[in-house]
């Protein structure tokens, strides 16, 4: 049985798919901490760029840490209840906008792997399904981060093929 606090928010992701300005409506709903309110209102006209499941498990493959740069996107407690993507750092979005503006060392401090930079040629962000991960996407961009990839499938997908 889903808790209140469950079922709203299952309602809200919805309504965000209709309406996104009701993102931050959900953020003070939750009590969450909403930096991404900052990033909100970028360039909605920008091409977002995907990577493919097969191309991110390439990627994957190189024995260089720093490639692929993964950022995941989803809330701390979604990753507790499932997993990260190899490689993968967690910043979720509402910490987005104050993480990636850090300095280096506190980045580093703070979440365990160093910061890319903003000319980082294979920065891939992803979350569970797809949809925060363009707003993360959006959120970078607005930074000066360029070379950035959204993993379409994210999450659910991975995990899916992985079953597979």
């Amino acid at each position: 049985m889903e808790s209140k606090k469950e079922r709203d928010l299952s309602i809200g992701l919805v309504a965000y798919f209709y309406d996104p300005s009701s993102f931050s409506k959900l953020f003070n709903y939750f009590n969450v901490s909403n930096d991404y309110e900052t990033c909100n209102g970028t360039d909605t006209t920008i091409e977002i760029r995907d990577v493919s499941y097969e191309n991110l498990k390439e990627l994957l493959k190189i024995k260089d840490e720093t490639v692929p740069y993964l950022i995941d996107v989803r809330n701390r407690s979604e990753i507790v209840e499932t997993y990260l993507l190899p490689k993968a750092v967690n910043v979720p979005l509402h910490e987005l906008n104050e993480a990636f503006r850090l300095p280096k060392d506190k980045f580093q401090e703070k979440y365990g792997k160093y910061k890319a930079e903003k000319s980082h040629s294979n920065l891939i962000i992803y979350c569970r399904s797809g949809a925060r991960a363009v707003e993360g996407y959006r959120c970078l961009y607005s930074m000066g981060y360029i070379n950035i990839k959204r993993y379409k499938g994210s999450y659910l997908e991975w995990n899916e093929r992985l079953e597979q």
